[in-house]
């Protein structure tokens, strides 16, 4: 299932989760001084691989989101919305409300999305009588 979140949440979960990743490094880099007494602990080594991993990781997903933001302002843009104005849950939300409303009368016409007639719309159609026609002399 679809979550549906807000640009300022997904930015704010972000910097949330690069604050705990700037913590992470200077508890790491304590630990690692404390290290030499315990040459045979690997918990920094291991620790430190993770937290690279994590940064990379993180880094792709602020790209992402920052991608995001700037199409989302575009496709504003193009709906006549000034930029940092356009709501997106909104906009998605009424998107979804047409494309319901639509194609529920598409399936009352017996339509389908493609626009070929549906199974039952066919069925039905072979099933009326011909109009009767009128022979003259």
């Amino acid at each position: 299932a679809a979550k549906s979140i807000s640009v300022p949440d997904a930015r704010s979960s972000l910097a949330a989760v690069a604050k705990d990743m700037g913590m992470l490094k200077s508890q790491l880099t304590m630990a690692e001084k404390e290290r030499d007494a315990r040459p045979e602990d690997q918990f920094c080594e291991k620790l430190r691989a993770f937290h690279g991993a994590a940064e990379e990781e993180l880094a792709r997903l602020k790209d992402r989101v920052e991608e995001t933001v700037q199409q989302l302002d575009g496709l504003g843009q193009f709906f006549g919305e000034g930029k940092g104005q356009f709501d997106s849950r909104q906009f998605f939300g009424s998107l979804a409300t047409f494309c319901d409303a639509f194609d529920e009368v598409m399936k009352k016409k017996g339509v389908d999305r493609d626009g070929r007639q549906t199974e039952t719309a066919a069925t039905a159609e072979a099933s009326q009588p011909e109009p009767a026609t009128e022979e003259g002399p």
